[in-house]
């Protein structure tokens, strides 16, 4: 029965004969218990014993192993692990940390995982990555740290613009429209714009990039994009 002052005993086993010792296994980590024994000879049984406590120890956690993290997008790093076993207890959750650059060691928790796999995202393209893992149970026993594993994010790139529209305002201008182009983990800062005059022609090469235009060439004439 659990506790040094309980009172609601229950039986939890017998010995044969008259053997003076018994073995308790299914019990619980970190937790006190407390028996009393009696005898007896088939048909009558004898007074009990006085009461004896034992608090067993803290249960044994052993450290997640073979940490991998790898990229599942310029944002966002995914991690698997092989899972903890605790012998006097039952893990509840994994506790995953994560701290900026390989050679990193001030760690933070990320969150919190009840499997061996956990998603991180929100983070930022062309960056690298720490992370460690431990477990923790019901009674918030904390298991040992696994090794670090590292991973960097891909460098981002916007999609291509989409829709592209040309409609000929006058001889001399073409006004151009498009759907906007997105980028997961950095901002689209400006569109190129190139062209080609008539069938066959060889296309325009971008000459500049100010902060407000972009400006190509085609033989001696120029192109302004405003």
């Amino acid at each position: 029965m659990p506790g040094a002052g309980c009172s609601n005993f229950v039986q939890v086993g017998t010995t044969p004969d008259e053997t003076p010792s018994y073995s308790d296994t299914v019990l619980l980590g970190s937790t006190s218990y407390t028996y009393r024994v009696r005898a007896g000879d088939g048909l009558n049984v004898g007074p009990y014993s006085s009461n004896a406590s034992a608090t067993t120890a803290a249960p044994v956690l052993t450290a997640p192993t073979n940490l991998t993290v790898t990229a599942a997008s310029s944002t966002q790093l995914n991690l698997s692990w092989t899972a903890s076993t605790e012998t006097g207890g039952t893990i509840s959750q994994y506790l995953v940390e994560r701290c900026q650059s390989s050679g990193c060691s001030t760690f933070t928790q990320a969150g919190t995982s009840s499997t061996t796999t956990y998603n991180d995202s929100g983070l930022t393209a062309s960056t690298s990555y720490s992370y460690r893992v431990r477990a923790t149970d019901a009674a918030s026993n904390m298991s040992a740290y696994s090794t670090t594993a590292s991973a960097t994010t891909p460098v981002t790139s916007p999609t291509a613009p989409g829709n592209l529209a040309a409609v000929a305002s006058g001889p001399v201008q073409a006004n151009l429209t498009w759907t906007a182009s997105t980028e997961a983990g950095g901002t689209v800062s400006l569109y190129a714009v190139e062209r080609c005059a008539g069938a066959g022609l060889q296309c325009l090469v971008q000459v500049a990039t100010p902060t407000n235009h972009v400006v190509f060439r085609h033989g001696a004439h120029r192109f302004n994009k405003l």
